[in-house]
C-alpha cells in the first residue's frame, strides 16, 4: 500500500507540473499575441496620424494658394505671365493683383540721409541768397 501511494502521488505531482507548463506556455503565448495586436494597433494610429496630417497639409496649401490668387481691391493690377502646362501653350498676360512686399514700404536709411542732406543744401542756399539779396 505505501508503494502504491508513493507512485500514486508522484504520477500526480508530474501530471501537476505538465499541468502548469502547459498553461504558462499559453499565458506566455497570449501575452505575446497580445503585444503583437498592440504594436500593429499603434503602427496603423501613426499611419493614420501622419496620413490625417498630410490631408491637413494639403487643405493648408490648397487655401494658402486660393487666397494668395484671390484679388485685394487695394492692390495694383499688374500683368504677369501664365506658367505653361501641356494643355496651355498660349503666353497670354492675365491681369491679377500684384502683392507688395513689406519692405517695400521700409524707407532705406541711407536714401533719407541724403533727401535730408540735400533739403538742408536747399535751405542754406536760399538763406544766402536772400541775406545777400537784401544786404
Amino acid at each position: 500500500v505505501v508503494a502504491a501511494t508513493i507512485k500514486i502521488q508522484s504520477a500526480y505531482k508530474g501530471f501537476q507540473t505538465r499541468k502548469d507548463l502547459k498553461e504558462q506556455a499559453e499565458l506566455k503565448a497570449k501575452k505575446q499575441a497580445e503585444m503583437k495586436a498592440k504594436q500593429e494597433l499603434k503602427a496603423k494610429q501613426e499611419i493614420k496620424a501622419k496620413q490625417e496630417a498630410v490631408r491637413k497639409a494639403k487643405q493648408e496649401a490648397i487655401r494658402a494658394r486660393e487666397i494668395k490668387a484671390k484679388s485685394h481691391p487695394k492692390e495694383p493690377m499688374v500683368a504677369r505671365q501664365r506658367h505653361e502646362s501641356k494643355q496651355q501653350t498660349a503666353k497670354e498676360p492675365i491681369k491679377t493683383r500684384h502683392r507688395h512686399e513689406s519692405k517695400q514700404h521700409i524707407p532705406d536709411a541711407k536714401k533719407q540721409q541724403e533727401i535730408k542732406k540735400e533739403q538742408d543744401m536747399k535751405i542754406k542756399k536760399e538763406t544766402v541768397l536772400l541775406w545777400k539779396i537784401h544786404t
